[in-house]
């Protein structure tokens, strides 16, 4: 009979769960399982924050498709868990968050640092549960690391209190919960299969949009076999993005779709959840008119909008692979695609076309635009390299010139939009893929937020290659003084503030460039320096994500103060498309609000004649 604590039953389940590392702060109800997990070989990663911990966890988890882990201890350090667990259950990452508390007879007896995590978790996992029993650790840990992975994946979270962390018993008297065995995945309905390879087969202008159950099914070899066998166009999406090359004849990347979504007959959905970013498959972006087929792994995921022919319930590898099957049996002719294929080569040319000759007005330009910046990065990164967007101003520019080479490529702030999110990201993703680059763009928020767990990348040995864009403002001056707050006081930060000297302090490599002959020589000696590395970009100060105008053309139509706009603030209105004021309409109808074309066509000056005859 072996008498153990509950944190040396804790640490032997985690090992034994194959974790090799944990991201978080120390805290007193933690302690014990820190040094369990510490004497069993389990890395204990210290951050500055115990946000970036769990970032960490959820870059780790992305980053290896398996569950990466979070601690935090007492209540004032859960708390600081909450929004990087709310981003981890945004993007589906399953993300084992373990916690401390009180011991249970000292609840409501105002102990130290008292708190209810499952409580206040609760709405932002899969779920949190609290151990009170000595005797179902190991149950109540081998659940968390089924549930997470369990599609669709998602955060679940521990709370052990300190009286089940410090209690001894009897090794043999823990529930017995052997690893669980792997979960069999299932196939789709074999007619529902046959019924969706004979639509795409008859269509005039068939396309495949792949999402996140590509990436978590780990079905890009069978997406691109697919796509190739019909000779079809394909685009993915979040973290399906790259499961087909983005360089590959067939695919068509975001900036290259619209064309070929208003166009398509019939549109496969594969794992693609609808949610605000895809807006909810729902015109102006997306085709009404066009026959749609669903698949995905939970049916819960089948959304109403798109006009569904076809919904098939199943694993995406295995309905692909049936897919396959079935496609080669049925063996009909697809050349009559040739002119559906001939049109989407056009739209990528001419979108290529676009980007490379608008950077010819960006390169002898100070201070430096983000997407020559953005163009730099992706001319010098390896192709299985990681990008980490945590800049507004820069990562619009990057995502929408990268092609991506592998799902998962692409590590973003997803639907949670979080700030200060990319230390801690970066952190887990060169953890989980040891020798290849991971690339993190920075601006000056995420900076302030989450920067100083640089050090802990220092620290580490981890060589992120830290872009920090440094346009010395929230998203740009243009948004937060001429959009919206030309009347009180700018939310701009000191200007001119170099982030390469702090970081030189902990012994990062440092650069600073102003001109842009200078990007590639500092990207150059950061790469080659092989430790972590910080690259200060004086950046344009005026240069918006159209998000931000979009966001602010809703702000202005509500408060009916165009008239009262500076110069630069109606010039940034005019940029917008007729298509983009069509998807606020579109936004502010999703709100509730009813608002006519023609009143935010006359924020950007232009009437609604202009609107309908350019989306022509």
């Amino acid at each position: 009979m072996a008498v153990v604590s509950g944190a040396q039953v804790i640490a032997k389940v985690l090992k034994e769960e194959a974790v090799e590392g944990m991201f978080g702060i120390y805290g007193d109800e933690l302690m014990p399982i820190l040094h369990c997990a510490g004497e069993r070989g389990i890395r204990i990663y210290h951050m500055r924050h115990e946000q970036s911990g769990a970032f960490a966890a959820d870059g780790y988890a992305r980053g290896l498709g398996r569950p990466g882990v979070c601690f935090g201890g007492g209540s004032p350090g859960y708390t600081n868990m909450v929004s990087p667990i709310s981003h981890a259950q945004k993007a589906m990452s399953p993300v084992v968050a373990i916690v401390g508390q009180q011991a249970l007879a000292m609840d409501k007896l105002n102990p130290e640092q008292e708190g209810y995590p499952t409580e206040i978790f609760g709405s932002i996992t899969k779920w949190s549960h609290l151990v009170s029993d000595w005797h179902m650790i190991t149950f109540w840990i081998r659940k968390a690391f089924r549930d997470a992975m369990t599609y669709p994946p998602g955060p679940v979270l521990l709370s052990f209190p300190a009286n089940v962390t410090l209690a001894r018993g009897d090794e043999d008297k823990q529930l017995k919960n052997a690893p669980w065995p792997e979960v069999g995945k299932t196939q789709g309905a074999p007619n529902l299969v046959e019924n969706a390879v004979e639509m795409l087969l008859k269509a005039e202008r068939p396309l495949v949009v792949g999402g996140d159950g590509i990436f978590w099914s780990n079905a890009s070899a069978e997406l691109k076999e697919f796509v190739e066998l019909l000779q079809v166009p394909v685009h993915t999406r979040r973290m399906g993005r790259g499961a087909v090359p983005e360089d590959h004849r067939l695919a068509v990347t975001a900036g290259q779709r619209q064309p070929l979504l208003d166009n398509a007959d019939v549109v496969l959905l594969l794992g693609l959840h609808a949610s605000y970013l895809e807006e909810w498959f729902e015109p102006p972006i997306w085709n009404d008119k066009a026959k749609y087929i669903q698949i995905h792994e939970a049916p819960e995921a089948f959304f109403i909008t798109p006009p569904t022919e076809i919904a098939i319930a199943g694993n995406p590898k295995l309905v692909l692979k049936q897919m396959i099957d079935c496609a080669k049996d049925l063996k009909r002719e697809t050349s009559k695609w040739a002119s559906w294929l001939q049109f989407m080569d056009e739209t990528k040319q001419r979108v290529d076309k676009g980007l490379k000759d608008r950077l010819e007005q960006w390169r002898e330009r100070k201070p430096i635009h983000p997407e020559l910046l953005a163009q730099e990065i992706l001319d010098i990164m390896d192709d299985d390299a990681t990008i980490v967007p945590d800049s507004l101003s820069l990562s619009g520019m990057v995502t929408g010139r990268i092609k991506a080479k592998f799902a998962g490529q692409i590590l973003d702030a997803g639907l949670h939009q979080s700030v200060g999110h990319g230390p801690g990201i970066a952190c887990g993703a060169q953890l989980a893929r040891p020798g290849k680059q991971v690339i993190l763009l920075l601006g000056d928020g995420g900076m302030g937020v989450g920067g100083m767990d640089i050090e802990t990348l220092r620290r580490y040995n981890l060589p992120v290659i830290i872009i920090q864009y440094t346009n010395s403002a929230w998203a740009g001056r243009s948004v937060s003084r001429e959009l919206f707050w030309w009347k009180s006081d700018p939310w701009n930060m000191v200007p001119g503030i170099r982030y390469d000297k702090m970081f030189d302090a902990v012994g990062c490599h440092g650069e600073h460039v102003e001109d842009p002959k200078e990007i590639r020589p500092a990207l150059e000696r950061a790469l080659n320096s092989g430790i972590t590395s910080v690259v200060n970009v004086v950046g344009e100060t005026h240069a918006a994500h159209p998000l931000t105008r979009r966001m602010a053309m809703r702000s202005i139509w509500s408060l009916g103060n165009v008239d009262e706009l500076p110069d630069e603030g109606k010039a940034e209105m005019q940029r917008l498309s007729p298509r983009e004021v069509g998807r606020i309409q579109k936004i502010l109808l999703d709100y509730g609000l009813e608002v006519p074309l023609e009143e935010l066509m006359q924020i950007t000056g232009r009437s609604i004649e202009e609107a309908k005859g350019e989306k022509k």
